[in-house]
């Protein structure tokens, strides 16, 4: 194998997408970048389905941006597969406290971020809205 050949046939990122950090539910630490349409609704908060170490799992966006983070990482960015939510599960308040107790407690974001979602929604059921009394 030459050292320039790639080992997996990625897709490019297309012009004009929107990136997203999402905290994915493993013992790693850190937001992983994924790019989204950019007619998307995607919101901080939202729950996306993605693909992370051969397997595909439930994540929740942390952070949207229009450009590709200068985070160092030069490998390709692959895309979100599917946003679950229409509007966020998470409020800004809950995200910010998540992040926190990751630094704070050097826990994994993803792993945090997983414990404050509901049983249901952890495992991609939709929201349920409650019972008018």
């Amino acid at each position: 194998m030459q050292p320039d050949e790639q080992l997996f046939d990625l897709p490019a990122v297309p012009e004009g997408s929107l990136y997203v950090s999402v905290a994915v539910p493993a013992a790693v630490p850190g937001l992983f970048t994924y790019s989204v349409p950019k007619d998307s609704n995607i919101a901080p908060g939202c729950r996306v389905l993605v693909s992370f170490n051969g397997r595909v799992c439930i994540g929740v966006c942390v952070r949207v941006m229009d450009e590709r983070p200068d985070d160092g990482f030069e490998g390709a960015i692959l895309p979100v597969k599917e946003q679950l939510d229409d509007k966020p599960v998470m409020n800004d308040d809950v995200i910010s406290l998540c992040l926190f107790m990751a630094g704070y407690y050097h826990g994994c974001e993803g792993e945090i971020f997983e414990t404050a979602l509901p049983v249901a929604l952890r495992s991609g059921e939709p929201v349920r809205k409650k019972a008018e009394p």
